[in-house]
């Protein structure tokens, strides 16, 4: 069994991270949701962030048997996870399912000039490998001619229509954050959206209707 950060200095770091890990938790419920999130996008960051340093540095390994990590020297470490085809974050066989550490990623995920993506956190640089695209969307929320996208950490997105395109394996896809990520739709919003897919007798072209307008669905001719 690997060893993990041991030693006084160790154990009063994650000590201090969780008393603030804590009270970050309390001030936001003192605070409560309301209507405008935005007002909580700071705070809710903030939060992640400790989380994520928090679970860094319980699992970050020892140098050797008789030389402990310093956890202050934990930063600029590199961490490997995997988004999977459904949308979940693994790291080393552990899912990841909290909500605030998931929006983070979506969030804050960067794409590298050679392609890799990743998030920085505190310092440390946490690599995203994902199985297909770098984004999944889990599910679907239409509003007043719209269609909202719903990611892993509840992160949401108006979809593109216009980005709608269909390709390997009959997988729908869209582009997001402005065009610059690809995301896949997993089963559930694939299904879902189909609903408001209509093939046009003349042309013979699918499209997705949204109110008065229609989006031409790629990738199908």
């Amino acid at each position: 069994m690997a060893e993990r950060v041991g030693g006084i200095a160790g154990l009063f770091t994650i000590g201090t991270m969780a008393t603030a890990l804590v009270a970050a938790e309390a001030s936001i419920q003192e605070v409560g949701r309301g209507e405008n999130h935005e007002t909580l996008l700071v705070p809710v960051e903030i939060l992640a962030e400790l989380k994520l340093s928090v679970f860094h540095l319980v699992n970050a390994p020892i140098i050797s048997q008789n030389t402990p990590m310093d956890p202050l020297e934990a930063k600029n470490r590199i961490w490997h996870y995997i988004l999977d085809t459904e949308g979940n974050l693994w790291h080393e066989g552990s899912l990841f399912e909290d909500p605030a550490l998931l929006k983070f990623f979506m969030r804050k995920m960067e794409r590298l000039p050679d392609g890799r993506f990743k998030v920085l956190c505190q310092g440390e640089t946490c690599y995203i490998e994902p199985q297909d695209t770098p984004y999944v969307i889990l599910s679907l929320d239409r509003k007043e001619g719209q269609i909202e996208l719903v990611f892993p950490g509840d992160y949401r997105e108006t979809l593109d229509p216009a980005t709608l395109w269909v390709g390997k394996d009959n997988v729908l896809y869209c582009k997001v954050r402005g065009g610059a990520y690809d995301a896949r739709f997993s089963r559930k919003p694939f299904w879902e959206i189909t609903h408001w897919v209509e093939q046009d007798p003349i042309d013979k072209k699918f499209y997705l209707r949204l109110g008065d307008h229609r989006f031409k669905i790629g990738g199908l001719d």
